[in-house]
């Protein structure tokens, strides 16, 4: 059986007399666009990061204060420590989890840079929790001296390594002008203060024979850098994190 062309038979096709049928429509949905996803992720752990280094910032604000001012006093120092011990990592954990986020379009080279900070900043939680609920007394880790800060303040090295130089990257990406040099000015900051941090610092000043007031003095610079490149990061993490909710909207 032959058909003329542009025609469809009555029983091959709708009935005679029914309404034609409304081409359906296709289109990408703004909710499901998994770049969007992304840059509603980089916004929270921003955020989070933000609030990390508020309190990191706050914490030494504090001690630098009762350093030259002797308030607050030792007593309350004592007893807030493990609460801004813990607000402090676990921000941070959450932050770095967020921020590693997977990309749509995502580099492989990326992606090992991601897993090896994350490893690192679930590490550091883990044994900083450890160590505020005394769980680790018992492997002889009685004060915060000698080579258990060491580590973790090598850990905050290895963190700001990986971290700031991957913002920088997805600044670059995104077209953040203006957050590319503040994020490379935290960056070197911030690794500045860790490694001020790091350094054995009364070994080197016993063996350079400088009295006690140039340690002070030395101490209270190092804490003056923390109080002022964290209080830093946290201000370039809210344009980081305001940054990303207008490219999520226009995305």
């Amino acid at each position: 059986m032959r058909f003329q062309p542009g025609t469809i038979p009555h029983d091959l096709g709708a009935a005679p007399g029914a309404k034609p049928v409304a081409p359906l429509n296709y289109r990408v949905v703004g909710e499901n666009n998994p770049y969007r996803h992304w840059l509603v992720l980089l916004c929270v752990g921003a955020a989070f990061g933000c609030a990390a280094n508020l309190i990191d910032a706050t914490w030494a604000f504090g001690i630098l204060a009762q350093r030259v001012r002797g308030i607050p006093s030792r007593y309350v120092l004592r007893g807030a420590y493990p609460f801004m011990t813990l607000g402090t990592v676990a921000l941070t954990w959450v932050s770095v989890w967020l921020l590693t986020s997977e990309e749509p379009t995502l580099r492989r080279s990326r992606r090992l840079v991601a897993g090896a900070l994350r490893l690192l900043v679930t590490g550091s939680f883990l044994v900083s929790s450890a160590y505020v609920l005394r769980l680790l007394e018992s492997f002889g880790v009685q004060a915060w001296t000698g080579w258990f800060s060491w580590l973790l303040q090598s850990m905050d090295i290895l963190e700001t390594l990986l971290l700031w130089p991957l913002l920088l990257a997805i600044a670059t990406r995104l077209d953040f002008r203006g957050l590319r040099w503040r994020a490379a000015v935290t960056f070197t900051g911030l690794l500045l203060a860790s490694v001020l941090s790091a350094v054995p610092q009364q070994t080197i000043f016993q063996y350079l024979s400088l009295g006690p007031d140039a340690f002070r003095h030395f101490q209270n610079f190092r804490l003056a850098t923390q109080v002022l490149f964290s209080t830093l990061a946290a201000l370039v993490m809210v344009r980081f994190a305001v940054s990303f909710a207008k490219e999520a909207k226009t995305g």
